[in-house]
């Protein structure tokens, strides 16, 4: 099958195409090569493939959204979250998260609730690397939970959302301070020495 991609030249209509093929180890050849053939159509063949039988293909093409950066996914991909197969939703949870898309906090939390007894720490780990400000509160409550990996995740997750708001911080620069004006000397006049003692006597001899 890979001498038939290499010779094809990863041609993206040819890719789709197989991944609607009646075999299945043509689908999952076709969806892994998916991830680095980067054409509308591919993410558009990928999106389908969520909805193939086998779950190593789900949870392939959910990777190779992942990889695409395929943000018109996000909406299929937070479905395949209520997938019956758990390496399937993990795998979704962290595309999530990899995708850093706000539309996904929703039903990530959703799953948190739904999974109280056993919380899954990617889920945590999404909602912390997505950084939506949304999840302070849900994860605030995690940070008090008994398990102790869940607190410590919640812990980080709350961390790297900070307070939620991103301020740019403009550093002003001090005022360039004027030099003042040099200041003219003004000559002072030295006043002339008083006299001390007696005035003294010159003899001018006279002819005779």
């Amino acid at each position: 099958m890979w001498f038939l991609l290499l010779a094809c030249g990863m041609d993206a209509e040819v890719l789709a195409t197989g991944m609607g093929s009646a075999n299945p180890a043509v689908r999952l050849d076709m969806v892994k090569a998916g991830k680095i053939v980067e054409d509308p159509i591919i993410v558009e063949a990928l999106i389908v493939a969520l909805d193939d039988e086998s779950p190593e293909i789900r949870a392939a093409a959910i990777e190779a959204l992942a990889e695409q950066e395929a943000l018109d996914a996000v909406p299929a991909l937070c479905d395949a979250l209520q997938d019956g197969d758990p390496m399937v939703r993990r795998v979704a949870i962290d595309a999530l998260g990899r995708l850093q898309d706000p539309g996904a906090v929703g039903p990530l939390l959703s799953l948190i609730d739904a999974e109280r007894d056993r919380v899954p720490l990617n889920a945590i780990w999404a909602l912390g690397n997505i950084g939506d400000p949304t999840a302070l509160t849900a994860l605030s409550r995690l940070r008090l939970d008994e398990d102790p990996y869940v607190a410590y995740n919640a812990d980080v997750a709350l961390r790297n959302i900070g307070d939620g708001v991103v301020e740019e911080t403009v550093i002003e620069e001090p005022p360039v301070e004027e030099e003042p004006a040099p200041v003219e000397e003004v000559p002072v006049e030295e006043e002339a020495p008083e006299p001390t003692g007696e005035p003294e006597t010159i003899n001018v001899p006279f002819p005779g």
